[in-house]
């Protein structure tokens, strides 16, 4: 199996949203606490004892640890030497790299990574050579969160992510699955972030800082609408949370087949 390079200094052009490495590598960014999005990562492996595992764009190195005290021999990456500082100061016990050589590995792991990446498709192509089982998160569109903000962003050029370059749906990964003889689940959390007082909490701030000349009163009547949409919704069901877990296995296998009216938030292929 052919080694993969993943990460590296901020100067390579592994990664080239210079957005996000402006920010990132600042130490300005504030990202979301993600522990539920951690903990919905971790529940994809019955057990992870044992396993060989490679965190890519591990942050401040929170996962990692998770990973670790769950039994995995975890090895951490990013390409920011801010970052990895920091997660070494957090958890001087898991090892951190801002670079590494990947040959092999049992599963690799990405908590809103791909995003970000110029060819995100590309790129999970070659780490699905590299192991196993690819678990990852990315944001969730498929909800009213998704509904208000793309159509903000598409119909008025709102400016509602600094860093975001993509925006998945199930049906890309089902497709990426397809293509290439994979086997996919899927997974949601997050559900009052897709769809309630977390959004609101979200929008209230992004639709202003994205539309600066936005009235303030129409944000306002904007707002208490939400609320009562909020309050009178019954959208908790299929793929409704603000993140998608999605796990790949590198073996023979269809792909997942998505059943909008299925009571459960996992459904698989059989």
């Amino acid at each position: 199996m052919k080694p993969v390079i993943f990460g590296g200094c901020p100067e390579d052009d592994i990664v080239k949203n210079k957005d996000l490495k402006k920010i990132y590598n600042g130490g300005k960014l504030k990202f979301h606490s993600g522990f539920n999005e951690s903990l919905m990562l971790v529940e994809m492996m019955e057990s992870w004892q044992g396993l060989d595992v490679l965190e890519i764009g591990c942050g401040e190195g929170h996962l990692a640890s998770i990973l670790q005290y769950a039994g995995a021999n975890v090895h951490a990456i990013d390409y920011s030497f801010e970052q990895i500082k920091r997660a070494r100061e957090n958890y001087p016990k898991v090892k951190f790299n801002v670079s590494e050589l990947v040959s092999q590995v049992d599963v690799i792991v990405m908590q809103g990574v791909l995003e970000h990446l110029d060819d995100p498709f590309e790129r999970l192509y070659k780490l699905c050579k590299s192991a196993n089982i690819v678990c990852m998160s990315v944001p969730n569109w498929t909800n009213t969160r998704g509904a208000i903000y793309h159509t903000l962003r598409l119909l008025f050029d709102a400016k509602m992510s600094l860093t975001d370059l993509h925006f998945f749906m199930p049906s890309d990964f089902k497709d990426f699955c397809f293509k290439h003889n994979l086997y996919c689940e899927f997974s949601t959390c997050d559900e009052s972030w897709g769809n309630g007082q977390e959004m609101i909490d979200d929008l209230k701030t992004r639709i202003p800082a994205a539309m600066p000349g936005i009235k303030p009163s129409n944000l306002g009547r904007f707002r208490i609408w939400m609320e009562r949409m909020v309050k009178n919704q019954y959208m908790t069901g299929y793929l409704q949370g603000a993140n998608l877990g999605v796990k790949i296995t590198n073996k023979e296998g269809k792909c997942l087949k998505l059943i909008p009216n299925s009571p459960t938030k996992t459904q698989v292929q059989q």
